[in-house]
């Protein structure tokens, strides 16, 4: 990773990216999962608290950017045991659910670098022609890389998370976040690379002011503009020993 504020690059999410974006739904709240390819098969990413209550054996419901209607999934649940870590792993039976380039996910990256992410806020998409929900786009900064344990007082101190600087909305869980790579050349709009999954955003009670009053025993939560997004590594460490389990005779 460089230190190299200030940098500017257009590198918007590209077709590959937004046909592997999928709204997730499950046990009635909805957020978001992607499609990650590892060796011969593609596994579903999410956050982890969406789907925090299931076994290791559930069925959620997904709706793509090819399909107009929801479509049932059973999936086998993978879910690290570091709560520091909100990533979870949704392995579907089919190995292969679409057909587009797969998204890189090794990176280098540089604090103060424009990044973007993906996800369905508040249930939201987007359509073109007969296709079905396409996920919605914001730009954030990447800010910092910090431990776990400074923004959860009992967290791993070990354990690293991506601060985003940016205003992201209900539903944009278990989203990708997407960066160019800054080995690649910048014109090059293919060199955008993987870099986490949306975990959350960082809320702020604050007293309900109206004309410069303080409204008594109201108040309002504020989006504070601190976004926070768990590396990739995690999600792919957790698809690494789910395979070598499977390989194991």
């Amino acid at each position: 990773m460089f230190l190299l504020f200030g940098l500017q690059v257009d590198a918007q999410p590209t077709g590959n990216v937004l046909t592997r974006v999928y709204q997730v739904r499950f046990n009635g709240s909805t957020a978001t999962a992607f499609l990650l390819d590892y060796e011969d098969r593609q596994y579903f990413v999410t956050a982890r608290h969406v789907v925090e209550s299931a076994g290791e054996k559930a069925t959620v419901e997904m709706l793509g950017p090819s399909s107009k209607d929801w479509t049932s999934y059973p999936v086998t649940v993978l879910k690290g045991e570091n709560k520091c870590v909100d990533v979870a792993i949704l392995v579907p039976n089919d190995k292969k659910l679409s057909n587009a380039e797969p998204i890189p996910y090794q990176y280098t990256f540089a604090l103060g670098q424009e990044v973007y992410f993906l996800g369905f806020p508040y249930g939201l998409y987007t359509t073109f022609g007969d296709q079905g929900g396409v996920a919605l786009i914001k730009h954030a900064y990447l800010s910092a890389r910090v431990s776990c344990s400074a923004i959860y007082p009992d967290g791993d101190k070990d354990e690293m998370l991506l601060l985003l600087d940016g205003l992201s909305n209900l539903g944009f869980s278990g989203g990708p976040v997407i960066a160019p790579d800054m080995f690649s050349p910048f014109t090059n709009i293919r060199a955008q690379k993987l870099i986490g999954v949306i975990s959350g955003f960082r809320n702020e009670n604050s007293p309900l002011r109206i004309g410069g009053n303080v409204v008594p025993n109201a108040s309002t939560t504020t989006n504070t503009g601190i976004i926070i997004a768990t590396p990739i590594e995690p999600a792919v460490e957790l698809i690494k020993t789910y395979v070598g389990r499977q390989k194991k005779p």
